[in-house]
């Protein structure tokens, strides 16, 4: 089994108050446990007692392969192993790893990812995603597992937790990560326009579908689609699904032969299934279809260690510092908002202060306004704090991610603001 790596190496000469410099490690998912590596310096890697690290697997050579820093990338040379040193599927004996670079030796699966050391608990990043400690590290072991399933894979947490990060991770880990990831929001779709939306048509087949469209099933193609909100998708969209899931094909509008379906879902939902499955609102074979593999993401109130770790990822992405005070008024809260209310409280502070160096007044003054009105698309005062953003950030799509607005939310609302406008 390969397994597909995206690495961001932190750039080494950065350092942003109290973040800590980055260290490329590889992270070796072997059962019975997570094992980490450090390749910031020359590691060799084999199942000799003699070796940097020892990798318990009979494949391996004693002495199989050495992965370390040179000039600032990461290589990874064979040293005459038995069985070789193989990168995306090929046999080397010295390469650089370097983005989607998929690295096995023996039957052992390699991740390179970035750590981060401080005063406390390690933090991890890969992709977007950054988890801190042993559980991040026990998350992403789950995240890899589910990666190299094809059956589908069901994502459960409160809103606002980082599904969709973890949705697309789990698609960029997996076997294909060329192929295309295409989500869709499952409440919004209508009964009358699902069949189009989800399987598409050909040219047509109504009155105003004059060119063939493929349908979200089949724009997937060997990639994943990802289901948000699917608990809450209408009774008659969940029939549908149903039957694509069992039968592994569609039947666009308009055309009289089914067509395969290769993509795999991954499914989301940030309600509670066994309550909903009680009162009969969601379909019990529906579900047990989605959940052949499940990752339950508890609230960010529950895991202090990851809201500092995901804010010390916001500052060196931004460049802005928090003092060791900022951080512990980070710890303290209990973000019923989750990731989304964390990345708006940093933005709100510095849009506040106007300085980049945030202390713990920053943050609690941040934390007090949130807690008194939580301004979302559509309310009074958005549109003066996105206007801010914006000039912070650069662009629109930043503004949008830095205050834990979804693209599709703000665009839903322009769209219904020019349709009053126009009537």
């Amino acid at each position: 089994m390969n397994t597909t790596v995206r690495m961001r190496l932190s750039e080494p000469s950065r350092r942003y108050g109290n973040c800590p410099r980055g260290t490329p490690v590889l992270v070796a998912w072997t059962r019975p446990e997570v094992e980490v590596i450090d390749v910031g310096a020359p590691t060799v890697l084999g199942s000799g007692e003699r070796c940097d690290h020892v990798l318990r697997d009979c494949c391996v050579s004693r002495c199989h392969a050495r992965v370390g820093v040179e000039q600032g990338r990461v290589r990874v040379t064979d040293l005459g192993s038995t069985n070789g040193t193989f990168v995306n599927g090929r046999r080397v004996d010295s390469a650089v790893l370097t983005p989607g670079t998929r690295l096995s030796l023996g039957r052992t699966e390699l991740v390179l990812i970035t750590r981060y050391d401080g005063a406390d608990e390690p933090h991890f990043e890969l992709e977007g995603w950054t988890a801190a400690g042993r559980p991040g590290l026990d998350l992403l072991r789950r995240v890899l597992v589910a990666a190299h399933l094809e059956a589908p894979v069901l994502l459960t947490g409160p809103t606002g937790v980082g599904k969709e990060v973890l949705a697309s991770l789990v698609h960029r880990l997996g076997p294909r990560p060329e192929a295309p990831f295409v989500a869709v929001n499952c409440a919004t779709l209508e009964p009358g326009t699902a069949d189009a939306e989800l399987f598409g048509h050909a040219a047509g087949a109504f009155t105003d579908g004059k060119r063939d469209r493929p349908g979200l099933f089949l724009a997937a193609g060997e990639g994943t689609l990802f289901l948000d909100e699917v608990a809450d998708a209408r009774p008659e969209i969940q029939a549908k699904l149903l039957r694509v899931l069992e039968r592994r094909e569609v039947r666009r509008l308009g055309d009289d032969t089914p067509r395969p379906v290769k993509c795999r879902v991954v499914a989301a939902s940030l309600a509670d299934f066994e309550q909903r499955l009680r009162q009969g609102t969601f379909r019990e074979d529906l579900f047990h279809r989605l959940a052949s593999y499940e990752i339950a993401l508890a609230p960010l109130g529950r895991r202090p260690g990851d809201a500092v770790a995901i804010a010390r990822a916001a500052a060196r992405r931004d460049g802005f510092e928090l003092t060791s005070a900022a951080e512990h008024a980070l710890r303290e809260h209990d973000w019923p908002g989750n990731v989304r209310e964390l990345l708006h409280v940093l933005t709100r502070a510095r849009i506040q202060a106007r300085t980049d160096r945030l202390d713990r007044a920053e943050i609690e003054q941040a934390l007090g306004r949130r807690r008194a009105a939580l301004v979302r698309p559509g309310e009074p005062g958005f549109d003066a704090l996105l206007t801010e953003a914006v000039e912070q950030q650069g662009s629109l799509r930043r503004a949008l991610a830095s205050l834990g607005v979804p693209r599709s939310s703000y665009y839903d609302l322009v769209k219904r603001e020019r349709a009053v406008a126009v009537g």
